[in-house]
């Protein structure tokens, strides 16, 4: 899975200049807008009346359009009163959750050896207790479900900064995309704040649901920064191959038209996005996870205690271990990592066992289950009583209610 040297060069220019602040503080990609069209729309003819560019199409109605830097807010605001646009954006710039100082990957400097005597064990898809029995799965009776379901076949997409060449992966992966780079090659590149982001995720989806399939979708670069037309762009992706389950480890502090569509295109397709509440500690979860459709992620701690990082409110669906969770980094390493990121494939992970034991489950079903089989934890945390979820998250009992 290796890269073209150079593609470190295209990475470093595409993301060299970043826009202006809007009146949000929310950072934005110079010299793009996003515009979805009404039906019968002309692209050409509209691009043409502002002077702007077609830069690519993003799939249903919506196209990334090129700009005079500078003139990105103006044109929205003209784009968004025009009689053939349904709706006009900046093109958001937002970061995988858990790109911190306080959540940087701590790396088992003895897991070389260790992957190195295990990699057998890795290939045959039999994971070693170190990861099997680390604390986040026994708290989520992650084994026990697995004696009833394994998640055999169901497709989960990871959004996210791509995966690595790490022995957990062999033999469970699709086919994915870099919509970074864009090219056929999803893999995540060493040296910067966000390496092996998708990585940890994809390993902890595998760990709690072992025979399920990643879909590894690049939009994320290795600062851990990712634009809405890539998100956007790989949502619709995900869904149009087959995925049914969308994991989104990242959040976006306003709401963002593009990914509220892509969330709603893929809950009417049967395919269910499982999105981070965000890392602010704050009493109101970052999009998509507040999107309606959208199956949103707090996290706790071991002892089922509020993490005290995570965001918080009463439009929560689940809670699910957060802190120190031991997963696939690098090309062969292991490390624990912190966030609600990593709360989240926990969720995607129990969605594909569920999928397993009910192929047809509706996206309504899914969330029923998820929502009516955790372990209450209110008395826990008890300021924060109705704003973690329904609870924090129960493998077993969800399977169980599954198999009913």
């Amino acid at each position: 899975m290796a890269k073209r040297s150079f593609s470190i060069l295209i990475l470093c220019i595409c993301l060299i200049s970043f826009g202006a602040v809007n009146a949000q503080s929310i950072p934005y990609r110079a010299g793009e807008v996003l515009v979805a069209l009404k039906p019968g729309s002309n692209i050409n003819a509209l691009v043409a009346t502002y002077g702007a560019t077609v830069k690519r199409f993003l799939g249903l109605n919506v196209f990334l359009l090129g700009t005079q830097i500078g003139s990105e807010e103006v044109l929205v605001t003209l784009l968004s009163g025009n009689l053939s646009v349904n709706w006009s954006e900046l093109d958001y710039l937002l970061p995988v959750s858990d790109v911190s100082q306080y959540s940087q990957a701590f790396v088992d400097q003895q897991s070389q050896a260790f992957v190195d005597q295990r990699t057998q064990a890795f290939v045959d898809g039999n994971f070693p207790p170190e990861l099997t029995q680390q604390p986040s799965m026994v708290q989520i009776k992650a084994t026990e479900a697995q004696l009833l379901a394994s998640g055999q076949d169901v497709t989960v997409a990871v959004v996210d900064t791509g995966i690595t060449a790490h022995p957990m992966f062999v033999n469970k992966t699709v086919p994915g995309y870099d919509f970074v780079d864009r090219d056929s090659d999803p893999s995540d590149l060493p040296g910067g704040a966000g390496y092996s982001h998708g990585a940890h995720v994809a390993g902890l989806v595998l760990l709690t649901a072992p025979k399920s399939l990643i879909m590894a979708l690049r939009a994320f670069a290795n600062d851990g920064k990712g634009s809405v037309a890539d998100i956007y762009e790989a949502m619709i992706y995900a869904v149009d191959r087959g995925a049914r389950l969308i994991n989104c480890s990242f959040g976006l502090t306003t709401r963002s038209t593009a990914l509220d569509q892509a969330v709603s295109y893929a809950s009417g397709r049967g395919v269910l996005v499982v999105a981070a509440a965000g890392n602010r500690s704050q009493p109101n979860l970052d999009y998509p996870s507040l999107q309606k459709e959208a199956l949103g992620i707090t996290g706790v701690d071991s002892n089922d205690v509020k993490a005290d990082f995570s965001n918080w409110g009463p439009q929560a669906d689940v809670s699910a271990p957060a802190v120190s969770l031991y997963s696939s980094y690098g090309d062969g390493q292991l490390a624990w990592w912190s966030g609600t990121s990593f709360a989240v494939p926990l969720v995607c992970g129990e969605a594909a066992l569920i999928l397993s034991i009910i192929p047809t489950a509706t996206v309504n079903q899914l969330v029923s289950i998820i929502t009516s089989s955790p372990d209450n934890i209110d008395d826990l945390s008890p300021m924060y009583a109705k704003s973690l979820g329904a609870g924090r998250i129960n493998c077993l009992s969800a399977v169980k209610l599954a198999l009913r």
